[in-house]
């Protein structure tokens, strides 16, 4: 049985003449149970989809798909860090023979969240991302990410400043991703953008907290270029932000179209989407 399967042919390990390198090759849309560093109570466990690829050089035809699966499967059990990305990231690139690396996990992560006044808990959940690149050019280089998505409420200024009568405000959600350079927490990332809306959104509201939601945000009204340059200031003046990219979407109240804006520093890696 062995002697059979060593004389079947390697197709993908074919040389290529065509010349062409190949960025990006890899799996996509793996379901993995994983665990992830949390702040409040150690780890929490979690259901990732990865992304996982790497370059392929003009001259091979084909990558080893099997081999991502068989990495991804030593690290599941380990914690989701930026070590741990790293050390996948490494792999990749040494298990494959490749000069550069890619992973992107994604998953829904869960926080315990109160009503502003009557102090109710629910739970919240967060659309999460951890990930980045290796290249080896000499010495291994390491990228990396880490992204939240938080949905907040904001005011509409100008509805506000020509309005006789209130002002329309909507759910908006907040796409914030931070190259690292040094470890930040999902939940520092989180907060900081709650803080930067005209008033966050809860997972549970009686009627004295509505009240307070619709004056909060009353009082505190922003269009979404406000809400990414204000978040986009934090990150400026942390040492510990390489890079980022952020974009606020608002689901318009009032409106048939959506409202958007989007920053970035420079170096921001333009794979990131």
């Amino acid at each position: 049985m062995i002697q059979q399967f060593r004389q079947i042919e390697d197709v993908q390990g074919q040389d290529d003449t065509r010349g062409l390198e190949i960025q990006q090759v890899g799996i996509s849309e793996v379901r993995l149970p994983m665990v992830v560093q949390d702040r409040e109570r150690g780890e929490q466990q979690v259901t990732a989809t990865v992304r996982i690829s790497a370059s392929l050089s003009p001259a091979e035809r084909g990558t080893h798909m099997s081999r991502f699966v068989e990495l991804l499967d030593r690290f599941k059990t380990r914690p989701l860090s930026p070590d741990l990305l790293e050390a996948l990231l490494e792999s990749v690139v040494d298990r494959l023979g490749a000069e550069r690396s890619y992973l992107d996990v994604g998953f829904l992560y869960f926080r315990t969240k109160r009503s502003p006044l009557t102090r109710e808990p629910a739970l919240m959940d967060y659309a999460c991302r951890l990930g980045g690149d290796c290249e080896k050019n000499g010495e291994k280089k390491f990228r990396k990410i880490v992204e939240v998505k938080v949905p907040i409420l904001i005011l509409c200024p100008c509805s506000k400043a020509i309005s006789e009568f209130g002002a329309h405000n909507q759910r908006s959600v907040v796409s914030a991703a931070v190259e690292m350079a040094e470890s930040i927490w999902i939940e520092e990332m989180i907060d900081l953008v709650e803080g930067e809306g005209s008033c966050e959104i809860y997972p549970l509201l009686k009627r004295p907290d509505e009240k307070f939601v619709t004056e909060a945000s009353y009082r505190n009204p922003k269009f979404v270029e406000d809400v990414v340059r204000d978040i986009a200031l934090k990150f400026d003046a942390d040492s510990r932000v390489a890079s980022y990219r952020i974009e606020c979407e608002s689901f318009e109240s009032i409106h048939a179209h959506n409202a958007y804006a989007t920053i970035s520093s420079g170096p921001f890696p333009g794979y990131w989407r």
